[in-house]
């Protein structure tokens, strides 16, 4: 419906995106109304992990509005080659809940949920997606609750369905004009499942432990109850499904603490059952032999400090290369 372009917003000297309803769109009433209505969602709210609006209008006979520019790429193309990790998955929907919770305190349903519409802020090949700001973008197809905030609320029509099919909640596809916040909730379940398996959950899906992903089953919970077909049965906000991958975030996290201690206490071990089968050393020599086994035996299990101990100085050796090449 629209096109997006990269400008300059003129009253603030910031990068700016600015979408433009397309040529000869002008003309339908309908398009233009559900422009207006997308405007009107985002100037309702601002939140970080929203796209922020600076302003709208119209050129000639063009209806456009300008909005923040994101540096960075979408979900999909994040999922092109392999599934995230759980900790950058789970973070991924709990940004998205985090601005859904806004949205629906406002009355505003997205509608249109996908990793199309998912920005990654500032993302970089290897860096962590955990750390990048994760924003909701597209409120085309948005529906408003809310009266006081919507310009054109019999705009849609009953028994239509509207959305992009392989992510909406069922009765999405029966009715889009009445449904109500739990169908957000589905979507965020679905891009959840692909962003780990990079497949969608169709039919009687696979659980997450059925494929062998190592995950809390507190995750499998959270999908099973996100995906139901009975929006009754769903999660009752987006808030309780944002707590609720919270506590699973916080397990995997206890998880992973406690499989780094085993790591460093089981050389610790052998380093003292080896040091009791040699001859007995003078007190300060022994404790001085044993600190040595034990960090060695660390340096070596622990690969990534060890890669980067080797990059960083292949590092230097370039530099000093560069310097003596450029003298």
């Amino acid at each position: 419906m629209g096109h997006v372009y990269r400008a300059k917003h003129i009253e603030s000297s910031r990068e700016a995106a600015i979408k433009i309803l397309l040529s000869g769109l002008s003309e339908r009433k309908d398009l233009v109304f559900r422009f207006e209505r997308e405007v009107a969602a985002l100037k309702a709210f601002t939140h970080k992990n929203i796209v922020g609006i600076y302003g709208n209008g119209v050129y000639s006979d063009q209806h456009y509005y300008a909005m923040e520019f994101i540096r960075g790429t979408t979900l999909r193309k994040c999922l092109k080659h392999e599934p995230l990790s759980p900790f950058a998955a789970i973070h991924v929907a709990r940004s998205v809940l985090n601005g859904l919770e806004a949205a629906h305190e406002r009355g505003i349903i997205h509608r249109d949920l996908k990793p199309e519409n998912v920005l990654i802020e500032s993302f970089r090949f290897g860096q962590a997606i955990e750390r990048s700001r994760v924003v909701l973008v597209d409120f085309g197809l948005a529906g408003i609750a809310n009266g006081s905030v919507d310009p054109h609320p019999n705009l849609t029509r009953s028994r239509v369905t509207m959305g992009t099919l392989n992510y909406m909640a069922p009765e999405q596809h029966i009715d889009a004009k009445h449904v109500d916040h739990r169908t957000d909730l589905y979507s965020v379940g679905v891009m959840l499942y692909e962003c780990l398996t990079l497949e969608l959950p169709m039919g009687r899906f696979a659980l997450l432990s059925e494929r062998g992903i190592d995950v809390p089953r507190a995750l499998d919970a959270c999908l099973v109850r996100a995906l139901s077909t009975d929006v009754k049965d769903r999660f009752k906000t987006a808030r309780e499904m944002n707590e609720a991958l919270k506590k699973v975030a916080m397990e995997m996290e206890a998880r992973r603490g406690s499989q780094l201690n085993l790591s460093f206490d089981s050389p610790q071990k052998a380093s003292s059952a080896s040091s009791a089968s040699k001859t007995a050393l003078p007190a300060k020599e022994s404790q001085k032999s044993n600190l040595s086994e034990i960090v060695m035996t660390h340096l070596g299990n622990i690969w990534p400090l060890k890669t980067w101990f080797f990059g960083a100085g292949a590092l230097v050796l370039l530099l000093a290369l560069f310097r003596f090449m450029k003298h």
